[in-house]
């Protein structure tokens, strides 16, 4: 009956009381006379436990997650991979679908770094009675995984515990197994966990940008991680002194970005880092936070355009490798659209804007093309019809894919985003009439102006059949738009 009685005192709110309550308990009941494990006993309940990891409950599996995360060490013997495996298989590499529970993951988290704390480390070990290279592995590798739970719900982004509570359980496993065995850890270990919490520090929350920079800073500056493995450790110390406590802190946005940015020339940690500043760039993000993002890239670029072409280019590839690795991910495609057309609109691309074998603004327009398929969102959609209209100052190539694009919106049932359309071409060919001389800009500018977008849309066929002939756009795009 020694589960009953765990699971009734569990959980507290204090720690040491769930600590003891189990080592108490669990040496009463699975130690013998001689202080020898009853092995029959001791695995029967292990089984059990990690049964009940897969109970349709959450109330249920979050208690034996708890319970199994402060068993004494003996209780572990012999069967650690089994109980990690399972503590990932069952709560942490479980989808969750509506049953999503960031509470439960977190502490599946916290009871791996307990055990981990538990644990020697011994690599020549088969991985049942301490931690080998195999068992560090699945630790890393799942942790790591985790960080990357963006899960959210009505109430936004719930994953951030998650994604905290594995950040400090990488660093528990990295700081255990360096002390003991630093070869279990290669240097592309360090460099990937390292760029993950930078791009944690670059995101949009502010607790979780804190958690993971102070972790940042502990680690460069600590005397017992295995520091030479870590990439460009000076610089990073020079960017991040040790007696630098409040960088990451609430309202230091224009801190933290414009010291972000000088990593984007630094390969090993240029993605990750440009992937945070991203995420902020747009989206559910305080406008403050969204204009410091968006201001230090353009900056970079700025820069980079005048002194160092090959970086400018390089920066363009990395921006364009986002989306691609994001290209079902709101989180990262809104706010990525929100940037390029904020590049666009600052005449960020003038050094590229005649060059049509540059690939930057094809890409772009294949991306602004499959997103116009796909969303029905009007933010979105607001942002697609001014980024194509921004596109027009490239060469014709260009233009000619995106004049359909933003008539097509112009076609659009909804009033609002017609009137959204016709407004932003209407500037973009006051903008941009210098460049568009084999254009009849005076005559597209009077019908735009003239039409009352705001008319049933049976009424404005004769208006946007006018505007199609105006720009020698093809039948074809004629048809695919009144289909």
């Amino acid at each position: 009956q020694w589960l009953l009685i765990l699971c009734r005192i569990f959980p507290h709110e204090d720690v040491d009381i769930e600590g003891l309550s189990t080592n108490d308990i669990a040496k009463k009941y699975f130690l013998l006379d001689n202080d020898e494990v009853n092995l029959d006993a001791r695995n029967e309940a292990l089984n059990l436990s990690l049964h009940q990891l897969h109970n349709d409950f959450p109330s249920k599996r979050f208690k034996y997650t708890i319970l199994i995360g402060n068993l004494p060490e003996f209780m572990l013997q012999n069967e650690l991979q089994n109980i990690l495996k399972s503590l990932f298989e069952a709560i942490l590499f479980n989808p969750g679908g509506e049953n999503y529970d960031s509470k439960l993951r977190k502490s599946a988290i916290t009871a791996i770094e307990k055990i981990i704390k538990k644990c020697s480390v011994d690599a020549a070990c088969d991985g049942t009675t301490a931690i080998n290279r195999e068992t560090a592995r699945i630790i890393f590798e799942g942790l790591l995984k985790a960080m990357n739970d963006y899960s959210s719900n009505s109430r936004g982004d719930v994953g951030y515990t998650v994604r905290e509570a594995a950040m400090s359980g990488i660093e528990t496993l990295l700081f255990h197994v360096t002390k003991q065995d630093p070869s279990l850890f290669e240097k592309s270990d360090w460099e990937l966990y390292l760029g993950n919490l930078l791009q944690q520090t670059a995101e949009k929350m502010d607790r979780t940008r804190a958690h993971a920079g102070a972790i940042f800073i502990r680690i460069i500056h600590s005397e017992i991680a295995d520091t030479k493995k870590i990439p460009r450790l000076k610089a990073l110390q020079i960017l991040f002194p040790k007696n630098f406590p409040d960088f990451f802190k609430r309202g230091k946005a224009c801190n933290i970005f414009s010291r972000l940015i000088k990593f984007l020339p630094m390969e090993e940690y240029a993605y990750p880092v440009l992937s945070g500043i991203v995420a902020s760039s747009g989206g559910f993000v305080s406008q403050s936070m969204c204009q410091h993002a968006r201001t230090s890239v353009l900056n970079y670029l700025r820069e980079s355009s005048k002194e160092n072409k090959q970086q400018f280019d390089d920066f363009l590839e990395m921006l364009l490798l986002v989306y691609e690795n994001n290209n079902r991910t709101d989180r990262i495609i809104f706010p990525f659209l929100s940037m390029t057309e904020f590049l666009l609109l600052n005449d960020i691309f003038s050094s590229i804007v005649h060059d049509e074998c540059h690939p930057f603004p094809s890409c772009v327009m294949d991306i602004l093309e499959t997103e116009s398929i796909t969303t029905n969102d009007i933010l979105k959609i607001e942002v697609i019809i001014s980024t194509c209209c921004a596109m027009i100052e490239f060469p014709d190539s260009v233009r000619k894919r995106a004049f359909p694009l933003i008539l097509k919106y112009l076609s659009n049932k909804y009033p609002k985003i017609r009137c959204y359309a016709a407004d932003q071409l209407y500037i973009a060919l006051i903008t941009h009439e210098d460049s568009l001389t084999n254009y009849p800009v005076k005559q597209l500018m009077t019908l735009l102006t003239e039409t009352i977008w705001l008319d049933p849309l049976s009424s404005l066929h004769d208006a946007i059949t006018q505007i199609y002939q105006t720009l020698d756009l093809s039948t074809n795009h004629l048809l695919a738009i009144e289909d």
